[in-house]
């Protein structure tokens, strides 16, 4: 990087020369942000063990006042001119003002550079009140300008400097004040309000970047150098404030329109005091509010804590909505849909609402939803009841299948035609029966909703489960002879059963293991006890239950993957899981251990003092 020509170069001949003097001189680089030289009376100033400490001293700008004195300081260099003001150093922290003489220079690696050599200051000290109003007057964001009679700029704070110093440089010589406006009559106008009066306020379009409105206080002062008639232009940008007022002022306006017309029922309150600032005439027809009532709640209708709950929510959200039921002392209801934003109305925090009145929907659905629950309900039962007869017919069907079946063997080694004949029948109708119902089943759940009602218990009595087990093997093992059905019971404690219902669950639970098995089935029944509990594990060899099928095996009319062609309704775990909740007990899937499947049944043993 080149340096601008106003950068002048310095040699290392003038740097040694610069070195011996006595006057404190340092060079900082406006690029790199450090101090890259110095001579020996400026590392006293500050407090420097050395060249290499001064120049690792963090002295990049810690506020945008100094950046921006900065940044007029470099473009001040690049045009020619010098600086004489007073600054405040930081010495390890310590505040030191000092009047420093400053022009851009250029050394070796440090092409945009700025000279800075501290003058000697006869008398006493900057008094410290003086040194901070120079550092406020600097670091302050309101612009502060001083002008001569004829309009030069005398002084500007750093502020003004970054809105107006194009403004200067671009008019030398020329009448700087009148530079700042875009109305070319309001300079005289302005200046002769405040030699009429001292003093003068006003909003005016300026020509500082974008054009912004600035709001202006202007003073006639007497120059504490000269005496003369000086200008001073304190001034701060209000474009946004105005811009938002004006929106606000429209927006409001608007809003009264939209009130006007009626549309819809609209409520504007205070977001404070939940004082009705402003409503429509439907929205008092429809809340029965009166024309003298200052708050909603003097209306027919009103809900303070649901108000309350939708307002807590626009504190979080830019709109808020809900289904909130109005009420009055009497105990008359109105529901409504409210729709709230936050706004800004007559210059205070405000929501506004639209109001629809849902009543009669919100009871018609009321109604419609009891009327679908008995619906539901009804169906329910019916499906239930169906699912169960259909399930509980499976038991003697089996019993009649298999009894058909050793009929039609008997039949065919007697050589008697008619009974083959009538067995096979009997055996065919059995088939067609079990189509049937898988069938009816299979529509049913189709057609009505997968909710239960419960179902009347019987009475529990006392009950040998170690003999209902063994009948219920047997029997199994008469219609089906081929199976192989090992039960090995210790002597088990009586449990409080309803009978019937836990011998057609075994019987059910034996019969799927023989129909799930490939080839004669293999099962094993044994048991334990654990204190209060009598836990039951039926194991068998057949295809078991794949792991993804396994979390809804208890669910009803579910199915495995893996059943392939065999018939069935997915009722059975189901009903085998309902009726262990009935006797306040449990089923579960054991682990699969890859050899079939084997379900655990805990019943609650029943107490000697019972």
């Amino acid at each position: 990087m080149s340096s601008r020509p106003a950068f002048q170069r310095l040699e290392d001949s003038t740097l040694d020369v610069l070195r011996r003097l006595a006057t404190p001189m340092h060079i900082y680089c406006f690029d790199k942000q450090v101090i890259c030289w110095a001579n020996a009376p400026a590392e006293a100033l500050w407090s420097a063990s050395g060249p290499d400490d001064l120049s690792s001293r963090e002295v990049s700008p810690q506020s945008t006042a100094v950046r921006l004195r900065l940044e007029e300081y470099r473009e001040a260099f690049a045009r020619g001119e010098e600086r004489t003001e007073s600054w405040t150093l930081y010495p390890k922290g310590k505040a030191t003002t000092v009047l420093c003489h400053c022009r851009g220079v250029s050394i070796a690696g440090h092409p945009e550079a700025m000279l800075v050599e501290v003058v000697p200051q006869a008398g006493a000290a900057f008094p410290d009140a003086e040194v901070r109003a120079i550092e406020a007057l600097r670091h302050t964001p309101l612009m502060i300008s001083l002008f001569d009679s004829s309009g030069n700029v005398l002084m500007r704070n750093p502020a003004a400097t970054a809105a107006f110093g194009s403004v200067d440089t671009a008019r030398p010589g020329e009448d700087h004040f009148a530079g700042m406006f875009v109305d070319q009559g309001a300079p005289a106008r302005l200046l002769a309000a405040v030699r009429a009066t001292g003093h003068v306020m006003e909003i005016c379009r300026t020509t500082a970047a974008g054009r912004p409105s600035h709001s202006l206080q202007i003073n006639r002062l007497a120059d504490p150098a000269t005496g003369e008639e000086v200008i001073l232009v304190s001034q701060q940008d209000v474009t946004e404030t105005l811009l938002a007022r004006q929106q606000q002022a429209e927006s409001e306006d608007a809003l009264d329109l939209v009130l006007s017309l009626d549309v819809a029922p609209l409520l504007i309150l205070s977001e404070t005091t939940e004082t009705l600032l402003r409503c429509n005439r439907s929205a008092r027809e429809l809340l029965g509010i009166e024309e003298s009532s200052g708050l909603v709640s003097g209306g027919r209708y009103w809900n303070r804590e649901a108000m309350a709950a939708l307002a807590s929510r626009l504190e979080k959200e830019d709109l808020a909505s809900g289904e909130v039921e109005l009420r009055k002392a009497d105990g008359e209801t109105l529901w409504v849909f409210l729709a709230g934003a936050r706004i800004q109305y007559r210059g205070e925090a405000a929501l506004i609402f639209t109001v629809t009145d849902i009543d009669k929907l919100h009871r018609a659905n009321r109604e419609l939803e009891a009327a679908l629950g008995v619906e539901r309900r009804v169906g329910d039962l019916n499906r239930q009841v169906l699912a169960i007869a259909a399930h509980e017919l499976r038991t003697p069907l089996a019993i009649i299948d298999s009894a058909a079946q050793r009929i039609e063997s008997n039949a065919e080694r007697n050589a008697n035609a008619f009974s083959v004949n009538a067995a096979q029948r009997i055996r065919k109708s059995v088939q067609a029966l079990l189509r049937v119902m898988d069938s009816t089943l299979s529509r049913v759940e189709r057609a009505l909703p997968q909710e239960q009602e419960p179902q009347q218990q019987e009475a529990l009595v006392e009950t040998d489960l170690a003999t209902l087990i063994e009948y219920c093997a047997q029997s199994v093992r008469d219609i089906n002879p081929e199976a192989r059905i090992s039960v090995s019971l210790p002597a088990l404690p009586k449990v409080q059963l309803d009978g019937s219902l836990i011998e057609g669950m075994f019987f059910n639970l034996l019969v799927n293991s023989i129909k799930y098995s490939n080839g004669p089935a293999n099962i094993e029944i044994t048991g334990s006890i654990a204190e209060d509990t009598v836990s039951v594990v039926v194991r068998d060899e057949g295809i078991g239950i794949p792991e993804a099928d396994r979390p809804a095996v208890f669910t009803k009319f579910a199915r495995a993957s893996n059943v392939g062609e065999r018939p069935g309704s997915g009722l059975g775990l189901a009903l085998v899981k309902e009726a262990m909740e009935r006797h306040a007990g449990t089923v579960s899937l054991l682990p699969d251990d890859g050899t079939g499947l084997a379900l655990c049944l805990r019943f609650q043993v029943v107490s000697e003092s019972a």
